[in-house]
């Protein structure tokens, strides 16, 4: 059956509220990387300046977005559940 984007949508949704919980096991650098699909997907290109030097934490993220730039929201929600899925 193929998916509509109603289905891709609440399949994202369900996937996203799992890893809030679930990544306990992932690597620091895979949980960027869906960090970055994540935020490409809901908001689009990095839209805030780099975090500060003292918020290591906030750059790390803000550098994994940064990278993914230009891509459109619907392939960063399909590159998204498929790196999720293969954690």
């Amino acid at each position: 059956v193929p998916l509509n984007g109603a289905c891709v949508a609440e399949l994202f949704r369900r996937a996203s509220e799992f890893a809030r919980d679930g990544l306990k096991n992932a690597t620091t650098a895979e949980r960027l990387q869906l960090y970055a699909w994540f935020k490409q997907s809901t908001t689009g290109d990095c839209n805030i300046n780099r975090p500060g030097i003292f918020s290591m934490e906030g750059r790390a993220k803000w550098d994994a977005w940064n990278r993914v730039k230009g891509t459109p929201q619907e392939i960063g929600i399909d590159l998204s559940m498929i790196f999720f899925h293969c954690l």
